[in-house]
C-alpha cells in the first residue's frame, strides 16, 4: 500500500508540473503607462517549483520518472581516442605515430 501511495503522489506531482508549466498568469506586469513587462522573478520561481517537483517525483517512483540509464555491455574491449604523438621538429615516421581509436581487448585476455 505504501508503494502505491508514493506512486499515486507522484502522479499528483507530475499533474502539478503540468498545471505550473501552462500557467501564464504573473508572467507580465503592467506598468503604469499601461506597457506590459516580463516578470522574470515570477518565472524563474515557477522554473524551480517545476524542478523540485520533477526531483520528487523522480524519488517518489523512480522507475517512472526517474532518469533512465543504458549500459552498453556489447564490447568487452576498450576504446582508445585517436591521439598524434609528435616529438621534435624534425618530421620522420618513427617520430609520428597515429594511434587510430583502436579497441584494445580487457586485460582479462579476452579475444
Amino acid at each position: 500500500m505504501y508503494a502505491r501511495a508514493r506512486e499515486e503522489r507522484a502522479d499528483l506531482l507530475f499533474e502539478r508540473i503540468a498545471e505550473i508549466a501552462e500557467d501564464a498568469t504573473g508572467d507580465y506586469l503592467k506598468k503604469e503607462d499601461g506597457t506590459l513587462v516580463v516578470d522574470h522573478e515570477n518565472i524563474q520561481r515557477s522554473r524551480l517549483r517545476v524542478d523540485t517537483m520533477k526531483w520528487m517525483a523522480s524519488k517518489l517512483a523512480p522507475r517512472k520518472y526517474g532518469e533512465r540509464v543504458e549500459h552498453d555491455v556489447r564490447g568487452g574491449g576498450v576504446c582508445l581516442p585517436a591521439i598524434l604523438i609528435q616529438v621534435g621538429g624534425g618530421e620522420r615516421e618513427d617520430d609520428a605515430k597515429l594511434i587510430e581509436g583502436d579497441c584494445l581487448e580487457s586485460s582479462r585476455g579476452q579475444a
